[in-house]
């Protein structure tokens, strides 16, 4: 019966990391990870299972300036009157005096817009092209558009009408004359007659569709 109690109180455990992982993202960090500021130096407080408790300075770091920014989707952002820093890394040529959170993983300054809802490099996260005087964050994760372009997390679609574009999904999107799925132009979708169904599928005049592609009727 112990053995048994004890299966049950780690599977519980387990499934409660599983939602936080979906709630966040997949980024953990928030979990064991802070900023300090101490004798106005900045410290990277966490903790990991190899080396337990840690604080790792952030030399480049100004402790009179820097502030911690708060987001929506628990990831460590922060910047000084010279650097914007997510954890410890300086992010190249964000400027953070016209730093701004505009939610869902998007960021802007003055004259860019970075997403970090996934990468392999924070100092790849800019998104080329992209105005960040018009950029647009939809509620839905991980879409949003600017005067010219449809934004998909990472992936970057010219349209010639954002104006009329809407979010139907996590994967749908549509304007008033084409179709959008995960980011990609669906040209074959008539998006006046398209609607979404149930779970995967969708519909237009012509077609059934399941995660975007036609299903043979």
């Amino acid at each position: 019966q112990f053995s048994l109690n004890v299966i049950n109180y780690e599977m519980k455990i387990l499934s409660y990391l599983v939602l936080i992982v979906l709630v966040s993202g997949c980024d953990l960090s928030f979990m064991d990870k802070e900023y300090l500021i101490k004798d106005n130096k900045v410290y990277l407080k966490g903790w990991n299972e190899g080396s337990g408790s840690y604080e790792r300075l952030i030399k480049e770091a100004d402790g009179n300036s820097f502030v911690s920014v708060d987001n929506d989707k628990n990831i460590l952002i922060g910047h000084d009157k010279n650097h914007v820093y997510k954890e410890s890394t300086i992010i190249e040529n964000f400027d953070p005096n016209t730093f701004e959170y505009l939610g869902g993983y998007f960021y802007k300054d003055s004259d860019s817009v970075y997403f970090f809802g996934y990468y392999n490099d924070v100092n790849e996260c800019e998104l080329e092209g992209i105005d960040p005087s018009t950029i647009t964050v939809f509620e839905q994760y991980p879409w949003a558009k600017d005067k010219e372009n449809v934004i998909y997390g990472r992936t970057i679609l010219k349209i010639n009408d954002t104006k009329s574009m809407v979010v139907l999904s996590a994967n749908w999107a549509k304007t008033s004359s084409q179709v959008i799925y995960q980011g990609k132009l669906k040209k074959d979708i008539d998006a006046k007659s398209f609607k979404l169904l149930e779970g995967k599928f969708a519909r237009d005049k012509n077609h059934l569709y399941e995660s975007g592609n036609v299903v043979p009727e």
